[in-house]
């Protein structure tokens, strides 16, 4: 049957006008006997097969019986415009009840719906807007906000610019039909009633839906709808919770307990673990085909999982005797440590996120030795309180470094009370994007380095971040080694410099490079130097003896009166080695280096020559 109204829906989507569409949803859960009221209609279940795949629904308008019919996953019920489905079911004695789907056109100001024992009145209405009155507060949702929820309600606006606005050509079927021109005015037919407008004259249809003529000739009329005095919303009405809990994480449902995923299996089973006052009082592997957990007063229903690159995910739906789980709380005496973490779901790889938790003892005696431990891969904060009382809260904050693209965070609770130890796990996975920063960096060498001999590398640097972020800068190359580190973490947005003390254990052009492996790998610069090798020589020096040789000739004793007798001066050229030992740097032999060697070694032959034939003047002179 629901196949046969949804097919005939999709018939009607081409010839109607979003009016005449049913835009308007309930979702309620309902026991038997339990009822909806929508203006002057009240949809009750009165009753429930063994499986809980059919229920039995009547109809009432103006307080008689209108309608009866069975519905089911399969089949549906239509009753005027009002069209009813079963879409889920809870099979169980804490809340046994059915999920029905209502649909209608719309839902119109001043008209007061009531799901159970629970109001929502209309209070003001259009196609882009809606004020709503719920009995405890007022909620008003628009284009720019939308969506609404609390623990009773999830509550969504479907808005609108307008219902309907497009070209009727003459005498063409659909929900308005254009019938041509008299006296000068547009003949338009809708649900066989006929208008004649001028342009720009509107008119209502009914007692929510305006018609306006925007331009028409003798073949076609431009006309648009739109919805005054209603609105179209998705109403929900939640259980006691409802809604996806990720792999190892640990949702309080109340004072008193915990649920937790302890292990994803698959999308079609998981494993969950059920805390009473920190400790374990029920863990179960469910599935889709045996889905619940009962541990009065709660009972729990797997729905579906949803394996994830981030995050393995499990769908519940939970119950809960509420009665008996106030008496139940009220009567423990026990500190409930609670604890609420302030924590972006997107971040950037490198990104520093502030970490701001608020612990509370919710309970109604103190936790003693109170111990806090954060973890990301290794510890990153701890502190220590001795007492918490009831009602007492106290804050810790702190920053993490996002280092990896599976980023998570454990922060665990631990406390006494009573001689018993409490513990708790919180753990906080993070959906990790690629870094957004922007780097500008330059490695400065000098021209040439001595091996052996250290020298200073220079980084100047601007990183642009346009949230704060952690980065690396770290220099390599080979045939050289570090005096301090070639690395550097710094924050970003900033600037700045850092000196590297490098030792080159290899000669010959060195290529060193600038990369920042964190949080985008990527190269920045490149810089080569020439390093020379230190050789140990013994330099010689010239030594130059002069004498007289007056051998064969008379030497007489000078008188002012008597010449002196000149002897030719004899020169004799003494090489002696020089004890000092001096370092001499021997550059690599390049292009210019052996033009200047072999220039240097023609000076020396030329210069030799040069001073043989001097020599050899002078003794033919003796």
């Amino acid at each position: 049957m629901r196949k046969i109204i949804v097919l005939l829906a999709l018939l009607l989507l081409f010839s109607l006008p979003v009016s005449a569409q049913n835009e308007g949803k309930i979702f309620v859960w309902l026991r038997i006997g339990e009822s909806v009221t929508i203006d002057t209609y009240t949809i009750k279940v009165v009753d429930v097969d063994k499986d809980f795949t059919k229920a039995l629904i009547q109809v009432y308008r103006y307080g008689l019986l209108y309608r009866m019919g069975t519905i089911s996953f399969n089949e549906g019920l239509m009753v005027d415009d009002i069209q009813i489905y079963l879409q889920d079911s809870f099979k169980s004695e804490i809340y046994p009840a059915v999920l029905l789907e209502i649909d209608v056109p719309y839902f119109k100001a001043r008209e007061t719906l009531v799901l159970k024992n629970k109001q929502i009145e209309v209070i003001k209405a259009n196609e882009s807007y809606a004020e709503l009155n719920l009995g405890y507060t007022n909620v008003t949702l628009s284009k720019e906000r939308p969506y609404y929820r609390d623990k009773n309600f999830e509550i969504k606006l479907n808005p609108l610019n307008y219902l309907f606005r497009e070209y009727i050509y003459k005498d063409q079927s659909g929900y308005i039909i254009y019938k041509g021109i008299s006296n000068g005015k547009a003949l338009l037919v809708v649900k066989n009633e006929t208008y004649e407008l001028s342009k720009g004259e509107r008119t209502y249809v009914d007692d929510v839906t305006l018609l306006t003529l925007l331009d028409f000739d003798e073949n076609r009329a431009l006309v648009r709808l739109d919805l005054v005095n209603a609105t179209y919303l998705t109403i929900k009405e939640l259980p006691y919770f409802e809604g996806f809990i990720a792999e190892h994480e640990k949702v309080r449902l109340s004072k008193l307990y915990e649920l937790e995923v302890s292990d994803f299996i698959d999308e079609n089973q998981v494993e969950v673990t059920l805390y009473k006052a920190g400790n374990i009082v029920e863990k179960k592997v469910l599935s889709t085909d045996n889905p619940y957990l009962v541990y009065y007063p709660l009972a729990i229903k797997f729905k579906y999982g949803f394996e994830g690159v981030e995050n393995n995910l499990a769908y519940f739906i939970v119950f809960v005797d509420e009665d008996a789980l106030k008496e139940e709380e009220a009567n423990v005496t026990l500190p409930i440590v609670n604890i609420k973490v302030d924590l972006p779901e997107k971040v950037h790889l490198g990104e520093t996120v502030p970490l701001n938790l608020v612990i509370t003892n919710i309970g109604n005696a103190p936790a003693e030795n109170l111990e806090m431990l954060i973890f990301t891969d290794d510890m990153k904060y701890r502190t220590f309180s001795p007492l918490l009382s009831p009602n007492a809260t106290i804050t810790a904050n702190s920053t993490v470094t996002i280092e990896k693209k599976n980023q998570s965070i454990t922060i665990e609770l631990l406390y006494d009370h009573d001689g018993k130890t409490y513990r708790r796990i919180i753990e906080h996975k993070f959906y990790v994007l690629d870094p957004e920063i922007t780097f500008s960096a330059k490695l400065n060498l000098p021209d040439n380095a001595t091996l052996g001999v250290p020298f200073n590398a220079t980084v100047t640097y601007t990183v642009y971040t346009s949230y704060p972020s952690s980065f690396v800068l770290t220099i390599e190359g080979e045939g050289i080694t570090y005096l301090s580190s070639p690395t550097m973490i710094a924050g970003s947005p900033s600037e700045g410099t850092f000196t590297v003390e490098i030792v080159p254990v290899k000669t010959g052009n060195l290529t060193l490079k600038l990369e920042s492996p964190f949080p985008k790998k990527q190269l920045l610069d490149t810089a080569t130097i020439s390093v020379y090798q230190s050789k140990k020589v013994q330099i010689v020096e010239k030594i130059v003896e002069k004498y007289i040789n007056c051998e064969n000739t008379t030497q007489n004793i000078t008188t002012p009166t008597t010449p002196t007798i000149q002897c030719p001066n004899e020169t004799k050229i003494v090489y002696t080695p020089v004890e000092k030992i001096v370092e001499k740097e021997v550059l690599p032999i390049g292009k210019a280096s052996l033009i200047a060697i072999i220039s240097l070694l023609l000076g020396i032959v030329i210069g030799s020559l040069l001073l043989g034939e001097k020599l050899k003047n002078i003794l033919e002179r003796a």
